[in-house]
């Protein structure tokens, strides 16, 4: 069997993000996802530019199974209750990447408690 390239092999990225409550992990997270699909449309612009046959890249946001929070970046964020991930499949310099976003929920700052 012959080595996959490099351009087939999917590298995979996983990002937990944790924080006190309030702290903006789920304000991080729709920013993120946000700045990725401005730079897609980017990509196919200068793609639709370049070629006059151009085929469309498919890349998902996934939602796990246990949990499914609307990450759009419009309305109020909805307090995190339990852990969500969220997937979106990047190139970065022609290397294909998985990049797996997991929200959780914030931790509680101790409230005057110096023991």
């Amino acid at each position: 069997m012959a080595p996959r390239s490099r351009k087939q092999a999917v590298s995979h990225f996983n990002v937990m993000v944790v924080g006190f409550s309030g702290a903006g992990k789920t304000s991080f997270i729709r920013t993120l996802i946000e700045a990725l699909k401005l730079d897609e449309k980017q990509e196919e612009e200068q793609e639709q530019a370049q070629s006059p046959i151009t085929t469309k890249k498919r890349r998902d946001s996934v939602a796990s199974e246990t949990s499914f929070v609307n990450i759009e970046p419009e309305g109020p964020i909805e307090r995190t209750l339990q852990p969500y991930t969220v997937s979106r499949e990047i190139e970065v310099d022609k290397e294909r990447i998985l990049l797996t976003l997991i929200d959780t929920p914030g931790f509680q700052a101790d409230r005057g408690n110096n023991n």
